[in-house]
């Protein structure tokens, strides 16, 4: 499914602005807790478009962030490393298409 933004002048009808390829809908977010060590979530609309994710993260400097993957309808997340401690990065991912 193609998006598009274009807008006009008011007054002489002409293009002022005219995206393609940029705009994009914001489907969902996920929790990541810092004591879980992966999760997922489906969701029907990653058919519409291609599929973006954005981490939110909490990252001390010592730990990676997860490792996101999507494919089909299904986003996924793992922790890079074991926790230890119970101590994980947390925050959220941001995901949708463009």
């Amino acid at each position: 499914m193609v998006w598009r933004l274009r807008v006009r002048d008011r007054t002489t009808g002409l293009v002022t602005l005219d995206i393609t390829d940029s705009v994009t809908r914001h489907l969902g977010t996920i929790t990541v807790p810092n004591n879980v060590q992966s999760g997922s979530v489906t969701h029907p609309g990653f058919a519409d478009g291609i599929a973006w994710y954005y981490l939110q993260l909490n990252i001390p400097a010592v730990q990676l962030p997860p490792n996101v993957e999507i494919v089909g309808n299904t986003l996924t997340w793992s922790h890079a490393e074991p926790i230890g401690n119970g101590r994980a990065p947390s925050g959220k991912i941001l995901f949708g298409i463009r």
